[in-house]
């Protein structure tokens, strides 16, 4: 019952959730055109890092960073020294996300046009570390096999 009640937060008006999974933040997009809120990484590459700390193992576990990661993201490293020796190496990577806090209403709405539906991120995603649930709400209401006006009429 607690799974239902959570999936249909957004259809109950006076959900306490409701605005944190009405509220779109971030979009996935290629389209041209809103290169001024793009989000970026800024990472550096292990061969770099190689280079820089002598002692890669202990740096890794300093830092608390998989030894098998494809680079070093900076924003994983804890220890300010470290991230000083590193600066001179960072790249700044597109990560494909682009902001929707930062937009008016006209370019946000064609933002949220030319990414997907899939392709989006609220607070309430993120704070579930990217699990949608609103857009699972079909599938688990087949797995729970109940019919959806009973569970609308619980919440």
């Amino acid at each position: 019952m607690g799974i239902n009640i959570a999936l249909c937060e957004t259809e109950a008006e006076k959900a306490p959730c409701r605005s944190l999974k009405m509220e779109v933040r971030r979009a996935r997009t290629d389209a041209a055109g809103f290169d001024d809120y793009m989000i970026y990484e800024e990472k550096v590459s292990l061969d770099d890092a190689r280079n820089v700390f002598p002692d890669f193992e202990g740096f890794l576990k300093r830092n608390r960073i998989n030894a098998e990661t494809d680079a070093v993201y900076m924003d994983k490293v804890k220890k300010d020294e470290d991230r000083e020796a590193l600066s001179k190496y960072v790249k700044k990577t597109a990560t494909g996300w682009i902001d929707l806090t930062r937009m008016d209403a006209a370019t946000k709405e064609k933002a949220l046009k030319a990414a997907g539906p899939d392709d989006r991120t609220t607070p309430a995603i993120e704070k579930a570390d990217g699990v949608d649930y609103v857009h699972a709400k079909e599938t688990v209401m087949r797995l729970v096999g109940r019919p959806k006006e009973e569970v609308e009429k619980k919440v």
